[in-house]
């Protein structure tokens, strides 16, 4: 009877813990990685914003200098009784399309940051890109209706 007990030896381990032997190695590698790529998304969206909005700002303050430059220029003609309507709506028209190129680089910035990856969780990061684009959208609207109509001087004068 000794015998027989010696032979049958020690019993094997539960297969649970093997399993946990290999799975929560594997689980936490993966909350690792997970914690990881989502703090390098942060830190790029962050990044990324920031840039967008250095450039709506450098954009909006050069393009309002283009613009009111432009009027200074084609003002006199403008405003003139002596100059005949074709002509003035033709510099009208200048100030117009300089407004408009303005407007279509401050579009691509706000494209920019409507598609800068920000992850549902990231609260700080959702609230800096929103106030990026309503700073984008109050410059997009003031360009754009200088845009549409440069008669209105407030509208281009305003900045």
């Amino acid at each position: 009877m000794t015998v027989e007990y010696l032979a049958a030896g020690r019993p094997a381990p539960p297969r649970w813990s093997r399993t946990a032997l290999i799975v929560v190695p594997v689980l936490l590698a993966l909350g690792i990685a997970v914690a990881w790529a989502a703090d390098l998304t942060r830190q790029r969206a962050q990044e990324q914003l920031e840039s967008v909005r250095s450039s709506a700002g450098q954009q909006a303050a050069a393009g309002e200098a283009r613009v009111l430059s432009t009027l200074a220029y084609a003002s006199p003609m403008i405003w003139s009784a002596a100059v005949p309507e074709s002509v003035r709506a033709g510099l009208r028209a200048l100030v117009q399309d300089t407004a408009a190129e303005v407007s279509a680089g401050l579009r691509q910035e706000a494209e920019a940051a409507r598609t800068t990856l920000v992850l549902p969780w990231q609260a700080d990061e959702q609230v800096l890109r929103a106030q990026i684009l309503l700073q984008i959208d109050g410059e997009l609207a003031r360009f754009d209706r200088i845009a549409a109509d440069a008669r209105n001087l407030a509208d281009v004068m305003s900045g």
